[in-house]
């Protein structure tokens, strides 16, 4: 057999009839016209002469089986009138000079795409470019044609001399690639045989092309972003996993060489957890370790070089760094051990206790260094952290409040949860190893994972449970009823017990969004003899479990025990210590009662930030607050009152003098939407509101005159936090200058979520706000149509058509004027949005970097055995 190389080098065009070479001289006039060279091309026109022929391919009959060896030119010789023409074309562009001349990234991401044909033939020695319309199949184009070309059954033995000659006609039809000129508005199809294009450069490529070159100029921002473009594009195309592990070890090295190593480790960690067998990233990552632990030892700062040190050992436990600095640190505390024995057999007992405190400093896995503790802490590891209340504490709140979603987080394990939000919210499931959209996102296939780690404390699932769990979604007169859920799924398939299938009578936008609920576990019921399913019995999923209560303390173990004779560990219990505020929790964190703080915000936050022995990560959501009104109270209904009310707070002056007491922007910042800025439903254009005490006061007026009879005093509820609850009292005394007599309810006041206030100042965080506005707005758990009746009708229709929304630029569009409406009609008051922190001790690994969630993942964090000295 030919090779394929051979047999592009050697093609030839096969001849027609008369009339096709006609009309493909026709053709190549016109493509000469264009400024393209006539040979490269084939035309076929001919459909109307063979009736068997598809119409819209407009195949010519073929001949004969194209010949083994030509120069590459057309066998018919072409009328002196085409010649003159092809005389007067431009050519083909020359490779070398559209190399010189490439495109920007940005004419690549806004015109039209197109691949780059190069030719066999040369043109004065150089190589040529015919310039389409992307081709397809793609990549590997020319490699697929000639596999297709290879794998084309030969003609039976028996064949009559008709059925060679149309086998033959459809292995001719095999030659030859279907092109479109770029800017041929008449979107007319020509035909090419393979055999004269050396390679393709295809679209893709080309921007592959300038996320290398961004990443060689140290342009890394544009390069990530041109990349993450074309993985959104065409995920699969190849070498793009690769050009993000490049670019990663480019900007790590970059980092590194301009004295920012922390950040070329996270980026070494990534590019691992990527591509752990990327060539060189044991020694790149041993290279950045070295630099910060050296940079760490000599600022004396020994906990923060064993965390570097302690990441190149989970990472590359062969590097021999790790022996390296092992040995240093092993040495000095094994000096410092021995002086302290020496010094507690002269009696001289604190500074044996100051010796062995710098020696567990230096390095805790010294030998003698308190094994028995070291054994017990490493492998039943206990985090301690200090909060301000507990999720069942008794309150008259009757929403949400912060700690219920956290401990919500570290009990239950749903099928889908978020892992980042930031323009938009990404989710990850403990239980699905993959979900494919297929008909346009109409249904989407599930296939369950069928192993879990030893770490992970999750029950395995089968279809079966997931199909009870959406069927009772599904039943209307179930009390987990979801009518949304219901709205959208036309119906769910089993396939298998590891695969099922969901067909949605239209596209969810979100479809994580709408499957992100906790699917119970089936488990045969001990008590049940006759062993029939219908007695089965459903178990919640759950992470961890609420194991003991004291009044002060709330400890949660493991679901599911971690097994024996590992070497590795991860947190097995996790205790939360209540303290009297936020500053007494600090205290405690500094002197090693607890290793983690969920939530810091304000001036705290720089504090910790510049303290060498913590973690203090960002989340990922910010906390919303918004002053929103009962439907039901008619006092509130009337504009002007609601205006006033909005226009008598300074919310600038409250946030950051009472809530932040700081005036940095990055802590937290006014809003105009309940939905974080952040996000892509946020209007940037939007105008906040001013703080105009005289206004609020003409407004409240006009409102009295209004109301009559109906004006009266108002009753206010506020989440149970104290400095929010320190802004709450700021507003009412705002609001009383202006004559509104406002009462801020106590916190045992009785209330419900129709009934005992007026207005309540609530604190929420939105990750998707396509899905979490409408019962946020009408203060409910799920969406429901019944729920809509006490909002005005722009409001209720203006939901209906988000959530009918058929794409994300329709509903983002929709979210604008939403955002802009609910501003310009005071359907709410959106105060502040408060970026909080995590703060962990150093001792704490394996968390994510921008969490959702406090606990977010905890079932595979590890605390290392600590000593509480030097702090």
């Amino acid at each position: 057999m030919v090779s394929s190389r051979v047999r592009r080098r050697a093609f030839a065009l096969t001849t027609g009839s008369l009339r096709t070479l006609l009309n493909s001289f026709l053709c190549f006039a016109l493509l000469a016209v264009a400024g393209f060279s006539q040979e490269a091309y084939a035309q076929d026109d001919a459909a109307e002469e063979s009736p068997a022929a598809p119409a819209a391919s407009e195949n010519p009959p073929a001949e004969t089986e194209p010949p083994a060896e030509s120069d590459g030119e057309t066998a018919a010789e072409p009328n002196p009138e085409t010649n003159q023409q092809n005389n007067q074309s431009v050519g083909l562009p020359r490779l070398e000079d559209l190399l010189t001349n490439f495109p920007t990234a940005e004419e690549l991401m806004t015109k039209k795409p197109s691949d780059w044909l190069v030719l066999n033939k040369l043109e004065n020695g150089k190589e040529v470019v015919l310039e389409v319309q992307p081709v397809a199949p793609r990549p590997d184009t020319l490699q697929k044609i000639e596999t297709s070309i290879d794998e084309f059954p030969p003609f039976p033995r028996d064949a009559t001399d008709k059925q060679k000659e149309q086998h033959v006609l459809k292995r001719e039809q095999l030659f030859k690639m279907s092109i479109f000129l770029p800017d041929d508005k008449s979107e007319k199809e020509y035909f090419l045989d393979y055999r004269q294009v050396d390679r393709i450069l295809y679209h893709e490529d080309k921007l592959l092309q300038w996320v290398t070159q961004y990443g060689n100029e140290g342009k890394f921002r544009e390069a990530f972003d041109l990349l993450f473009k074309l993985k959104r594009l065409v995920p699969d195309w190849p070498g793009v996993e690769e050009q993000h592990d490049k670019l990663l070890q480019i900007e790590a090295q970059y980092n590194l060489d301009n004295g920012n190593p922390d950040s070329a480790l996270a980026l070494l960690m990534a590019l691992y957890d990527r591509n752990r067998k990327f060539q060189g990233l044991s020694a790149e990552f041993g290279k950045t370790v070295n630099k910060l632990v050296d940079e760490s030892l000599q600022q004396e700062q020994y906990r923060r070089a064993r965390f570097y040190l302690g990441r190149l050992r989970a990472y590359f436990p062969d590097n021999p760094l790790n022996g390296t600095w092992e040995s240093r640190l092993n040495n000095a505390a094994q000096d410092l051990i021995q002086k302290s024995l020496s010094q507690y057999g002269e009696g001289n007992y604190s500074g044996a206790l100051e010796s062995v405190n710098n020696a567990a400093e230096i390095w805790p896995e010294a030998d003698r260094l308190n094994d028995t503790y070291r054994r017990i802490a490493e492998r039943y590891q206990v985090l301690k952290v200090g909060v301000l209340r507990f999720a069942d504490d008794a309150k008259n709140y009757p929403f949400e409040t912060d700690a219920e979603v956290r401990i919500e987080n570290l009990k239950n394990a749903n099928l889908f949860e978020k892992q980042s939000a930031q323009e938009v919210a990404l989710y990850s499931s403990p239980y699905l190893s993959n979900w494919v959209p297929t008909r346009l996102g109409k249904k989407l296939t599930f296939d369950l994972r069928a192993q879990f780690q030893s770490w992970e404390p999750y029950q395995p699932l089968n279809s079966f449970d997931i199909y009870d769990a959406l069927q009772r979604r599904l039943e209307a007169n179930s009390p987990d009823a979801d009518e949304r859920l219901r709205n959208y799924i036309e119906r769910v398939d089993v396939k298998s017990p590891s695969r099922f299938e969901i067909t949605f009578s239209k596209v969810p936008l979100r479809p994580e969004a709408l499957l992100s609920f906790p699917v119970e576990h089936r488990v045969p019921n001990p008590n049940d003899e006759s062993n029939q399913a219908i007695n089965d019995l459903f178990m919640p999923p759950s992470r961890f479990e609420l194991q003991s209560s004291t009044e002060t303390t709330r400890t949660y173990v493991r679901s599911t025990s971690e097994p024996s004779e590992q070497t590795l560990y991860h947190v097995a219990a996790v205790e939360e210590i209540k303290y009297e505020s936020l500053e007494k929790s600090i205290q405690g964190l500094v002197r090693g009662e607890i290793s983690m703080l969920p939530s810091v915000r304000g001036e705290l936050v720089s504090l910790l930030q510049d303290d060498g022995r913590f973690f203090v990560q960002r989340r990922s959501l910010p906390q919303s607050y918004v002053l929103q009104f009962n439907p039901n109270t008619e006092m509130l209904k009337n504009r002007e009152l609601r205006r006033g009310l909005a226009y008598a707070i300074d919310r600038q002056e409250i946030l950051q003098n009472i809530i932040l007491q700081s005036d940095n922007p990055e802590l937290g910042r006014v809003i105009s939407a309940p939905f974080p800025s952040e996000n892509q439903a946020y209007d940037p254009l939007s105008e906040l509101r001013p703080y105009d005490l005289t206004l609020a006061y003409s407004l409240v007026e006009a409102a009295k005159a209004n109301l009559k009879e109906k004006f009266g005093p108002l009753k206010l509820i506020c989440v149970p936090d104290p400095r929010i609850r320190q802004a709450a009292e700021k507003m009412v005394q705002e609001w009383g200058r202006i004559g509104l007599e406002i009462e801020l309810l106590d916190e045992n006041a009785a209330t419900d979520r129709k009934s005992g206030w007026d207005l309540v100042l609530r604190e929420h965080r939105m990750a998707e706000p396509i899905v979490e506005l409408w019962p946020y707005m009408t203060m409910s758990d799920v969406a429901r149509a019944e729920d809509l009746v006490d909002l005005p009708s722009w409001l209720r229709q203006e939901l209906v058509d988000l959530e009918n929304a058929g794409d994300l630029r329709t509903a983002t569009r929709s979210l604008h004027m939403l955002h802009n409406q609910l501003q310009a009609n005071v359907e709410m008051i959106p105060l502040w949005e408060v970026n909080d922190y995590i703060v962990l001790r150093k001792t704490v690994t394996g968390f994510p970097l921008a969490p959702v969630y406090p606990y977010q993942g905890v079932e595979q964090w590890s605390s290392q055995a600590w000593f509480p000295t030097g702090f």
